[in-house]
């Protein structure tokens, strides 16, 4: 009984998009483990309050500078603002890629409490509006796209103009979960797949014939 419970407790992969970069970290009940970046703590609860406003105060740095970067995508991470599909299945592959071997046959995952923030400005007003409206076109087709690849829940989605300052603040977050039982489940499944394989092989190995002193 015990088993069977933990068995349908979710694993669950946090994710959390701003200006200071893209963190993952893994829970399972009461324990948690930052992924992405490696090389930190678990972050505290009173660190992930405080990323918000972390992120407020790097992307008003950003404005303030008049940095352009996030006009077009981003050739170091590759991603454009608004762009949350590319961003989901960012984090399925480190996700994927953080339980080797069998995070290549996972399935079953599901997306959950997706909180979206886009605050869009331009050099006037002709242009804030055009950007909001290419902003808003990728984030609902992705939206959309999403929805066929797996389970997705959204809890708040707030686009925005700003016609003070040119430039993007962008916070996206969301969890990821996976019930271990379907994550050992297919664990299993690969093992009896490669053990077949080996079985097989050894079965279809010709013997090598006796020498003649033990065979008499």
């Amino acid at each position: 009984m015990v088993f069977a419970l933990l068995f349908q407790i979710d694993l669950v992969f946090r994710v959390r998009f701003d200006g200071e970069g893209l963190r993952l970290s893994l829970g399972y009940g009461p324990f948690r483990r930052l992924l992405v970046p490696a090389g930190r703590g678990a972050p505290s609860d009173e660190e992930e309050d405080g990323g918000k406003e972390k992120a407020k105060k790097a992307a008003k740095k950003k404005k303030e500078e008049g940095e352009k970067a996030a006009e077009k995508p981003d050739a170091a991470k590759g991603h454009q603002a608004g762009d949350i599909r590319g961003i989901a299945e960012l984090a399925l592959d480190l996700v994927k890629a953080a339980l080797p071997p069998v995070g290549k046959l996972l399935t079953g995952f599901r997306l959950e409490k997706l909180r979206l923030f886009i605050r869009v400005g331009g050099a006037n007003a002709a242009e804030t509006a055009v950007r909001y409206g290419q902003v808003c076109a990728l984030v609902h087709g992705g939206l959309a796209a999403l929805v066929q690849i797996l389970p997705v829940k959204t809890e708040e989605v707030g686009i925005g103009c700003d016609f003070l300052h040119n430039g993007f603040e962008e916070e996206i977050s969301f969890e990821l979960r996976l019930k271990l039982g379907r994550l050992l489940g297919q664990t299993f499944r690969l093992l009896g797949r490669a053990g077949k394989v080996l079985l097989k092989q050894r079965k279809g190995r010709p013997q090598k014939p006796l020498p003649p002193e033990a065979r008499a």
